[in-house]
């Protein structure tokens, strides 16, 4: 539920026409309103993360598919990369070419995805976003 905007001029509801990183409101009676942008600061971000997999990690056919994919190696390889006893390296993030996703952005993709098929990693060095 949104919280209605009462212009503190006439007392009207005003509308919201807020979009992307812009935030606008406007009193439709009498056209008071304010405007202002916000900032993700995640965008200029160029720390370059490494994701690192623990060692034993699932190898279902699932899980080699996702590893092999990340690493941009086939799935030979991927086992292998499971199949290592200390923690190994898994991405590391840098500038891609024509790249629409931002290190930060690719990072908590990358993430995310291994949250969500139970991988154990740690990223390096600490990762202060969500993912």
């Amino acid at each position: 539920m949104t919280q209605k905007i009462i212009c503190e001029k006439c007392g009207s509801e005003m509308n919201d026409r807020s979009s992307g990183n812009s935030i606008w409101v406007e009193c439709p009676k009498c056209g008071w309103g304010w405007a202002c942008t916000t900032y993700d600061p995640s965008v200029d971000d160029e720390t370059a993360y490494e994701i690192w997999l623990h060692p034993g990690n699932s190898q279902s056919p699932e899980v080699l598919r996702l590893i092999a994919s990340i690493a941009g190696v086939n799935l030979l390889q991927a086992k292998k990369m499971l199949n290592v006893a200390k923690p190994i390296m898994l991405y590391k993030a840098h500038n891609e070419a024509a790249s629409s996703q931002t290190r930060v952005q690719k990072m908590q993709a990358i993430a995310k995805s291994l949250k969500q098929n139970n991988i154990s990693f740690f990223i390096v060095p600490d990762f202060k976003y969500d993912f």
